[in-house]
């Protein structure tokens, strides 16, 4: 965990001096353990609250990110606390209701003229969730932000002391994310936006995606690659030229192995049972609601992919 903490803080440290930010990585406390854990991800996660942090703390202010120890859970893992704190601009208690939400931005960032997409934050929640750690928030306008966020990780056992038994059970993945990995999904969506958070979660899982922005594109790419090249494919409903349902359909009936085995998900704003119904008659397997919730994807992607319920 100190080498992790000790690489943010010089991957960071010089976009935070540039603004004459000063920025404090704490973890002299967290005794020297070899852990069992995503480092990618962990990074990905606190280097994400530290540069939020940055974008909205004004010129000589000051981010201080605090790692700590605690007590191991019922599960026998290690749960670490990192607290990232900031005397920026804050947040509203009416922005704070959807800060998660994806594209959700605060009247101050436009204001400022900050950029982004509003995708940061519902970035970070998703990957704290599929690491089956929890997050809060406090803030206050014009005082700043303190972002609380504890995740588990076991240690690592005595190798020595394994049985061959135990040595293989340590080889399968206990994250199930980990299944997905290699994984490759073809994402139909013409929405770029919705696009983009889509990809960004399935680079999360470890899913290399292939964009198609209409119905008519996705088939030509699912018809012209090799069979078996992907694992399932992510269908929009509402899209010019052929829509999903039809885009589907011609997936069906194409002339080869795959065509009629690959699973085929549809994600769509409209969620009523008739809706559900027709997805499954042209011959979709599954149904997702817009906005998409990185679980539920992480789930179904599983249970298609993987063979998993």
């Amino acid at each position: 965990m100190s080498t992790i903490l000790e690489e943010l803080h010089a991957m960071l440290s010089i976009q935070a001096e540039s603004r004459n930010i000063r920025m404090d990585i704490n973890g002299a406390s967290i005794p020297d353990r070899t852990l069992i854990g995503d480092c990618v991800k962990l990074k990905q996660i606190l280097s994400n609250v530290i540069v939020n942090a940055i974008k909205f703390t004004p010129e000589g202010g000051r981010i201080t990110l605090t790692a700590e120890e605690k007590a191991a859970n019922g599960k026998g893992e290690i749960l670490y606390l990192f607290e990232c704190r900031d005397n920026g601009i804050g947040m509203t208690k009416e922005f704070m209701k959807t800060m998660f939400q994806p594209f959700s931005r605060s009247v101050e960032a436009d204001k400022m003229q900050i950029s982004g997409t509003g995708l940061g934050l519902s970035v970070i929640k998703g990957l704290v969730d599929l690491m089956h750690g929890t997050i809060d928030v406090d803030s206050q306008k014009g005082k700043g932000s303190v972002f609380r966020i504890i995740l588990p990780f076991p240690e690592k056992p005595d190798i020595k002391e394994e049985s061959s038994a135990e040595s293989e059970s340590q080889e399968e993945p206990k994250d199930s994310a980990a299944l997905l990995q290699g994984k490759r999904v073809l994402v139909t969506e013409d929405n770029e936006l919705n696009l983009e958070i889509t990809e960004q979660f399935l680079e999360i899982m470890g899913i290399e995606s292939s964009p198609a922005r209409d119905g008519a594109e996705a088939v030509d790419m699912f018809s012209s690659s090799p069979s078996g090249t992907f694992d399932a494919i992510l269908m929009d409903i509402q899209m010019p030229k052929m829509d999903g349902y039809e885009a589907t359909k011609a997936i069906r009936s194409l002339p080869r192995e795959d065509a009629a085995s690959v699973p085929i998900i549809a994600i769509t704003a409209n969620a009523f049972r008739e809706d559900m119904e027709r997805a499954l008659s042209c011959g979709m397997n599954d149904h997702l609601s817009k906005p998409v919730d990185v679980k539920k994807l992480q789930e179904i992607l599983i249970k298609y992919c993987c063979g998993r319920e």
